[in-house]
């Protein structure tokens, strides 16, 4: 039976103290609604009044299988994950003694890991670009599409760039500089922008309502960027939804430029660089060089390559009408 808890010690007041304490550090506001939502949803309605101190494995379990019954195997594991930093958390503040998430974890029921779908081949690249070039939608949607492709970025990146992390002029090599607080790995980015993509930054300036590079023209009197979803919708209505995905574009980019005729040596780090990931081990603690040199010269290759034949980008900012719908 679960023990009753005096207030400050029931699981979920430890659990609400550690996401205020911790939630400041992460990568996105809508990543920790998410958190403290799968808290809220699946574990506070059961074990939110216990006292913290008497929570035992078998009561965690089952509550991490009510998770698994409803057919969320990830999510089991994303909670299960949660629930042992609240109980260290709250081992660290003298008002737990055991994690009993911690030590249920191996019990639960392995989740299948389905990778982002992705073409890994320049024809299938191209062949991709061109189908959304021909949809009949506002212009930005391509836009931001082409941007999205050659620059490598993860999609929220590029959906909530803003016009002062452009840095176009004054530079021998133009950035884009994304502030920490909006990199998943909680580290600035700093990519270097080739020529087609300046040549869609123009393009899409027409369009500007205020802060963001690729704004929602559907609320444009609210200055929000474009809907999380909309790379996806595109993507959908151009009929290749079910082989690529918006975060596919990384997954394209690392397999073409590996594996590409002229690639040199050490091009691989500079690849991991573009994709903002954190090279293994030692290695990645010490060097901490941007490459940003080769990255731009291996980032304009790839935009040369993924548009050979591809209009340009003032010709796409006038291929439809604004008044149409995506």
């Amino acid at each position: 039976m679960i023990d009753i808890a005096q207030p400050g010690s029931t699981f979920e007041a430890v659990a609400r103290e550690w996401h205020k304490r911790k939630s400041p550090g992460w990568h996105s506001a809508d990543y920790a609604a998410d958190v403290m939502s799968q808290l809220e949803n699946w574990v506070f309605r059961h074990l939110g009044h216990a006292d913290i101190r008497a929570i035992r494995p078998a009561e965690m379990l089952a509550v991490l299988r009510r998770i698994e019954d409803a057919g969320f195997l990830s999510t089991a594991h994303r909670v299960c994950k949660t629930c042992s930093a609240v109980f260290v958390f709250g081992i660290a503040s003298e008002r737990a003694e055991i994690d009993p998430a911690a030590m249920v974890r191996l019990a639960l029921t392995a989740s299948r890991v389905t990778p982002r779908r992705a073409v890994t081949s320049l024809a299938e690249v191209r062949a991709l670009l061109h189908a959304v070039e021909k949809l009949d939608c506002i212009p930005i949607f391509k836009l931001a599409m082409r941007f999205l492709a050659i620059t490598t970025a993860r999609p929220a990146m590029v959906l909530g760039a803003t016009w002062d992390e452009i840095k176009a002029t004054g530079a021998n090599i133009p950035t884009w500089r994304v502030p920490k607080e909006r990199m998943k790995m909680r580290d600035e980015c700093v990519s270097p922008l080739p020529g087609a993509a300046l040549d869609i930054l123009a393009a899409v300036k027409p369009f500007r309502v205020d802060r963001f590079v690729f704004p929602d023209w559907h609320q444009s009197n609210q200055d929000r960027p474009l809907a999380a979803n909309c790379f996806n919708r595109v993507l959908e209505r151009a009929g290749w939804h079910d082989r690529h995905s918006a975060h596919g574009f990384r997954s394209s980019f690392s397999t073409i430029m590996n594996d590409r005729p002229g690639a040199q040596p050490g091009d691989e780090n500079a690849i991991e660089a573009q994709l903002a990931h954190k090279l293994p081990g030692v290695k990645g603690i010490y060097n901490r060089g941007r490459y940003i040199e080769r990255r731009s010269e291996i980032v304009s290759e790839w935009s040369s390559l993924i548009l050979d034949g591809a209009p340009d980008a003032i010709w796409l900012a006038g291929y439809a009408l604004p008044s149409a719908a995506a």
